[in-house]
């Protein structure tokens, strides 16, 4: 009786493998681990060095937001007291003409 299940029935595994047998098991199991690596991340890139290495610290990169928003906020309001607003048309400035009843 031969079982098709390989591995499922208890006399397979009871039965001893000669080194051949593992050996291209193992040669064919490492195949597939490294084809599934493969798709999992296709390209073969080194990792980057910096990945996890800022160029700025916390506080830093705080001072700098805060000096920037500071800034202009400051040159804003300078913008804002010098506009004197815009030039009406000269229509504005001259009385309402009487309209005929």
């Amino acid at each position: 009786m031969y079982c098709t299940h390989r591995g499922a029935c208890s006399w397979y595994a009871d039965r001893p493998q000669s080194k051949k047998t593992m050996k291209d098991d193992d040669k064919k199991r490492k195949e597939v681990v490294d084809k599934i690596a493969k798709h999992i991340h296709p390209h073969d890139d080194e990792p980057d060095p910096t990945a996890y290495m800022g160029n700025y610290n916390f506080p830093q990169m705080l001072f700098a937001f805060c000096l920037g928003f500071v800034t202009m906020f400051v040159l804003s309001v300078n913008e804002i007291d010098k506009f004197k607003g815009c030039p009406f048309p000269e229509y504005f400035n001259e009385p309402l003409p009487k309209t005929p009843k």
